[in-house]
């Protein structure tokens, strides 16, 4: 236990990270024994360390992205899935998803599996929701709204399309996580690192 405690100091240390080292000894208590870099990573990430966040973001992040990308998910179900991994990774109201990170595995092979398993669940809810050329056939009762629809229902889609891609990937994931995930402004603004105003 020492020398992973040992291994997992100096890592952090590399990457600029300075920790508790009787917190992440006692954090350490029950998990295994390989993967020390990995599971002082995923303590500090769990402490909300900027740095060691950073160093995630750049090192892991594209290694999630590109295991949907190879179970074969679209770019929108990329999208969400990677913006939900963040928030359950840095803000999940139980605490971090980093905490349940034993070191069994390497980090990437854990975020692989957690990824690819929440990209296929969503995958197959997205099978299940109403597209809008359906919603489109869904009977209206007001004959006002119907002419209103059938009027300026191509010109609205293409507006509300035309704005959408003119959002960055970040504001996109935003509105996402705020009407999709359900996530508060409280949560959003912890995991982008900015004031709630």
């Amino acid at each position: 236990m020492s020398a992973v405690l040992d291994q997992a100091v100096a890592f952090l240390a590399s990457i600029g990270v300075e920790i508790d080292r009787s917190q992440l000894s006692r954090w350490l208590a029950g998990r295994a024994t390989t993967h020390a870099d990995d599971l002082g990573l995923a303590f500090a990430c769990a402490r909300g360390d900027e740095l060691a966040a950073r160093h995630f973001e750049k090192t892991w992040m594209p290694v999630a992205e590109k295991a949907l990308k190879k179970a074969g998910m679209d770019a929108t179900v990329t999208d969400d899935v990677l913006s939900w991994l963040r928030a359950e990774l840095f803000a999940r109201d139980q605490g971090p998803l980093f905490d349940t990170y034993t070191g069994r595995s390497d980090l990437g092979g854990w975020l692989r599996a957690i990824v690819v398993h929440e990209g296929v669940r969503r995958s197959k809810k997205q099978r299940r929701e109403v597209t809008p050329e359906a919603v489109a056939e869904i009977p209206v009762p007001d004959i006002e709204l119907t002419a209103l629809r059938g009027a300026y229902g191509p010109q609205f889609t293409e507006a509300i399309s035309n704005v959408f891609a003119s959002l960055t990937v970040e504001q996109r994931n935003v509105l996402r996580q705020s009407f999709l995930d359900g996530l508060s402004i409280d949560v959003l603004a912890k995991l982008y690192g900015v004031h709630r105003a």
